[in-house]
């Protein structure tokens, strides 16, 4: 990696290639200026065990990428209850159906971790 690079993902801590990764896994191979213009848009969010990232219906401006920790991805059923269908972990994308669609999320999404997650914006995306 050049020292060039290096700079522009310093603010990444060590998780650029985590999710240069998930991104290629997303959204297919994109050519180095793309995917380098968009590493550099990526901020990092941290969240606590308990702490809900996302509520099953809200918009989503926002997709995550998990790089530390665990998620637990709830779906409401229609009697009031939830059920538990997914446990995200390190270089997995939640939120992406909703900024892909311009829905609303899918699910609800809990932190049973303390979690470091990428965060990359629809803004981000559609430049």
């Amino acid at each position: 990696m050049s020292t060039a690079t290096s700079v522009a993902f310093e603010h990444l801590d060590g998780y650029a290639d985590t999710l240069r990764e998930t991104l290629t896994r997303l959204c297919g191979e994109l050519d180095e200026d793309t995917l380098t213009d968009l590493l550099a848009r990526v901020s990092l969010m941290r969240i606590r065990v308990g702490d809900v990232l996302y509520r099953q219906g809200e918009a989503g401006e926002h997709m995550h990428v998990v790089l530390t920790g665990r998620l637990q991805v709830r779906v409401g059923m229609v009697d009031g209850s939830e059920r538990v269908v997914a446990y995200p972990q390190p270089g997995d994308a939640v939120g992406e159906m909703a900024l892909f669609s311009g829905g609303g999320r899918a699910a609800t999404i809990v932190a049973i971790r303390d979690t470091t997650l990428g965060v990359i914006g629809r803004a981000d995306i559609d430049d």
